[in-house]
């Protein structure tokens, strides 16, 4: 009898802990971008997930649209940033970037993340709203074009639009992405401002 109860009892204390830990995270993302611009997540909001790894976290908190899996990826790519190498060709109408690496597992990583940012743009599912220009560019995420042709070592990416200001946005996005890769995780808390229209 004794042995039943407690059964009864340890899967409902594991709920409990599992809706602690969710309503945590959903806390921590509603706490807007004092700490860290992505995803206007707070600084901490890492700590706790450290243990896991992408496809955990993305499970585990549920936060629509996969948003903790891609910050997981996001992360990973911070702290693989020695081994990427990035050109930027600045278009008329937009830009060409060519982002590669000579670890395949930054590869596979970089492709990942391409691929996710683009849906995300598709779907008009922002991420990094805490900083000024990626909410920008979310904002006009309708009139940008995006065209991903992997690479042996990466990924090409060329984003195009028709709309002059949303152009400004696609060129200063593509600095800000060269600026985290020659940065490095020192770059991942800075804060990009909007262009002028």
């Amino acid at each position: 009898m004794t042995i039943r109860r407690e059964l009864r009892v340890f899967p409902a204390g594991l709920f409990a802990l599992a809706t602690l830990l969710v309503a945590s995270g959903a806390a921590l993302a509603q706490q807007g971008s004092r700490d860290c611009p992505m995803m206007g997540m707070g600084g901490g909001g890492m700590g706790m997930m450290g243990h896991m790894n992408r496809k955990q976290m993305g499970r585990g908190m549920g936060i629509r649209g996969g948003g903790m899996a891609d910050m997981g990826t996001i992360h990973s790519l911070f702290a693989q940033s020695g081994t990427i190498s990035r050109t930027v060709k600045i278009l008329p109408n937009g830009i060409e970037a060519v982002t590669e690496s000579s670890d395949p597992k930054t590869v596979e990583l970089l492709q990942e993340h391409v691929a996710a940012m683009k849906t995300r743009l598709e779907k008009n599912q922002p991420i990094r709203q805490g900083d000024p220009l990626f909410a920008a560019l979310f904002q006009n995420a309708d009139k940008i074009k995006i065209t991903v042709i992997p690479t042996k070592r990466g990924v090409k990416v060329i984003k195009t639009s028709d709309n002059a200001y949303t152009v400004k946005l696609l060129q200063s996005h593509a600095q800000a992405v060269s600026d985290f890769v020659k940065k490095g995780m020192a770059g991942m808390h800075t804060y990009h401002p909007s262009p002028p229209r």
